[in-house]
């Protein structure tokens, strides 16, 4: 004789207030997530800002103990005015608030020479087609984070690169993010990419000589086929002094002419990015 069997299941009402209370659960364990998943982004964010920044200026320490500047300032000589200038080659529309008629595309990285005394690229008398600097665009300087080249942040919004005033300086570029939890990150591109050369001209004896001192640096604005020149900023271009402000970093050039006659000299010198501190030279080039 057989011994029927019953086995008894949920209810509908069972399921219903299982199934809310795991709604529930799960309602908490994704809320108690979120700081988590807020600071990871954040982490992430600030390690594309690390890029960014040695993307814009690399300041590396070899083991000779010598500073070796690289990134889109030392080879361009500018500032990115756009991301886009960091990922491509682009076209002239990229520099329409430098120059609308430079293209960073026929700006290719080689060896430029300086211009002479009678270039457009010269305002002054100084000779200075005996300088070669190797210069040029050389990217991508940063990979894109999505296939529109916008270089994003780890929410997925796109980093901005503007100009923004701070008290008691002047206005600086920075790269700023502004996320759902953080509006404090940026990276300051210009107090990196821009510094002060200052110095004193001797003679061989160590006395102050005299001496017409310009700058040679790239600039695309001003030539893609040569390299520019930057005039002594002092008030005096004929005395023992120079100065040069709003230098871009990297691998430089000064050129040194005496007041009266023909006799010049080339020091090369590479400007790295020191916070602020002016580069100050004593050079006896005569």
């Amino acid at each position: 004789m057989s011994r029927s069997h019953y086995v008894k299941g949920l209810t509908l009402i069972e399921m219903v207030v299982v199934l809310a209370i795991l709604a529930v659960l799960a309602g908490v364990a994704v809320r108690s997530l979120e700081p988590i998943a807020d600071q990871t982004r954040y982490e992430v964010t600030q390690k594309t800002f690390e890029t960014l920044r040695n993307a814009v200026v690399e300041d590396r320490l070899q083991s000779s103990g010598v500073h070796q500047v690289s990134g889109f300032v030392a080879d361009v000589g500018l500032l990115p005015k756009t991301a886009a200038m960091l990922i491509d080659d682009v076209g002239s529309s990229e520099f329409t608030s430098v120059s609308p008629a430079i293209s960073l595309a026929s700006f290719a990285f080689s060896d430029r020479v300086g211009p002479a005394a009678t270039s457009p690229a010269n305002p002054t008398s100084v000779d200075c087609s005996g300088v070669t600097l190797r210069c040029g665009w050389r990217g991508p300087y940063v990979t894109a984070t999505d296939p529109t080249k916008a270089i994003t942040d780890a929410w997925g919004r796109p980093f901005g690169l503007g100009e923004f005033p701070i008290p008691g300086s002047d206005v600086h570029l920075l790269w700023t993010a502004v996320t759902q939890q953080y509006n404090d990150l940026s990276v300051n591109v210009q107090t990196m990419g821009l510094q002060t050369v200052s110095g004193l001209s001797l003679d061989n004896l160590g006395a102050a000589k005299n001496a017409e001192v310009v700058l040679v640096y790239p600039n695309p604005t001003i030539s893609t086929d040569t390299l520019a020149v930057m005039v002594d900023d002092d008030g005096n271009n004929n005395d023992s002094r120079f100065r040069f402000e709003n230098v871009p970093v990297g691998v430089r050039a000064l050129v040194f002419k005496e007041p009266v006659g023909t006799v010049q000299a080339i020091r090369y010198i590479e400007v790295s990015p020191m916070q602020n501190a002016n580069l100050t030279l004593t050079i006896t080039e005569f």
